[in-house]
Order: C-alpha cells, then structure tokens, then sequence
C-alpha cells in the first residue's frame, strides 16, 4: 500500500528560550527523570481488527513508571468504511520516517516502537517487553528532562552528557484515555478504549549537547482540555531517545 504523506493537525508555536532565569527562583520540579525512561510508541488504527489487543496491552505499558507509553492513531485504514476519529497524517508520517529508518519495507498496524531505535509488533508482550529490557540496558548516557511550574509558564529544563549528534527535541500533547464507539468498519459495534492518546506533537528545536531551558505557555499547553504532555529527546528526529519527561496537567 502507497500512503501519501501530510503534514497533520500541529499545535501552533508556543516556546519562548528562556535562559536566564536562575534554577534557585523556580518552585519545585513537577517531575525529574534521574534514569531514562523507555519510550513506547503505538500506531494503530480504529478501523484495524488486530489491534484491540495492542491498544488494551497500551494501556497496561502506560500504569508503569519506568516507561512513557503513548498512542499514535493513524488514518491509512480509513478506506475501510470507518474514518478514524483519533488519527492525524502527522502520525502516519512519523510511523513512515521509523519504517525507513529500521529498514522496514513498509508500515503496519498494530506497530510499537520501543527507545525510537526498535520495533515490534503492538500485541506481542515477550517482543515488547525484550525490546524494553534491552533499550533499559543501553550503556550510553541519558539525559535528565524535567519540568517546573512558575506562575503562568512551565519551565522545561534538560540536562546531561554530550552527544555528537544534533537531537531533535518534540514536544508531545496527549489525552489520557479516549473511549470511542465505532459505528462501522470491521470494529463496528465496539467501544474501545485508547491510553495516552496524542493530541499533537511538534518540533521545539534542536538540542545541541549543552543544558537548557525553555519556557512554555501554560495555557498553551492546557488549551482544549489535554491531559498532559511528554518532551522526547531524539537522535535525528527519529533516531533512538535519549532522554524524555511527562508531565501531567
């Protein structure tokens, strides 16, 4: 199948570099990540019959603190005779850059992607859960991505060791849970439950190996009602994650 790329549903800008507010004037962080945290990545479909699984497995991934587990919906299944009520082209376009970057011959559902740097299929626990281990097992060094809240703003701070490569550093909105019912298509007449379900994402520049700071609106962040955000530190805007942070609004 031939998917044609979009450029998706993205959040207008919303960052301002703030590097010279001092770490002592800041309350206290909402959220530090001292270990990195394991990344999951769902891509699945509403109108894709294997994936019920992957989406309840999600759901489990996502009640555990090591890990930062979101839902990538997609819209390729849409010919299907149900359009997809959570899918963004943005979302298929990411699954597009991972296939190309993992070698894949082409896209699937349900897919995850564990640690930006390998795949699985979305309802195989033992491969998800390898994939996991070995991505906590990684020698190379993580960075610290945290958040604190100041008056109207949130501070996003990231700190630690040097990489030789420029990291692409995403800015991620979700809803915590979504219960869709599905009126046709091969679901038709189910009502499935999604976790973690991206809003948007969009690019907040580049980190360079240096720490950070950047200032966001909260109100930004918090506009139509989203649950939380997760920030990804990310070797070539796909590439394995090096460092990411939730933070619950």
């Amino acid at each position: 199948m031939t998917l044609r790329p979009g450029s998706g549903r993205i959040g207008r800008a919303f960052l301002a570099l703030s590097l010279s507010w001092a770490l002592l004037a800041l309350g206290a962080p909402v959220q530090a990540n001292a270990d990195r945290p394991t990344v999951v990545e769902l891509f699945t479909s509403q109108g894709c019959n294997s994936c019920p699984p992957a989406d309840a497995l999600l759901g489990q991934l996502a009640a555990r603190d090591e890990l930062i587990a979101l839902t990538f919906n997609v819209d390729y299944w849409d010919y299907l005779g149900w359009r997809d009520t959570l899918a963004d082209a943005a979302n298929t376009q990411r699954q597009k850059d991972y296939a190309r970057r993992l070698g894949r011959r082409g896209v699937y559902t349900p897919q995850v992607v564990v640690g930006g740097h390998m795949d699985a299929v979305g309802s195989n626990l033992p491969a998800i859960e390898a994939a996991i281990t070995q991505d906590r097992g990684r020698a190379d060094p993580a960075l610290d991505v945290f958040f604190t809240t100041r008056d109207d703003m949130v501070l996003l701070q990231i700190t630690g060791a040097a990489y030789a490569d420029d990291a692409t550093i995403w800015l991620v909105r979700f809803d915590e849970r979504r219960e869709i019912e599905i009126a046709r298509g091969e679901n038709a007449g189910r009502t499935l439950t999604y976790f973690n379900v991206v809003r948007d994402f969009k690019s907040l520049g580049l980190w360079r190996g240096h720490a950070m700071e950047i200032a966001l609106s909260h109100d930004d962040l918090l506009r139509d009602g989203a649950d939380g955000c997760v920030v990804i530190v990310q070797l070539k805007r796909n590439g394995r994650i090096v460092g990411a942070g939730k933070m619950a609004f």
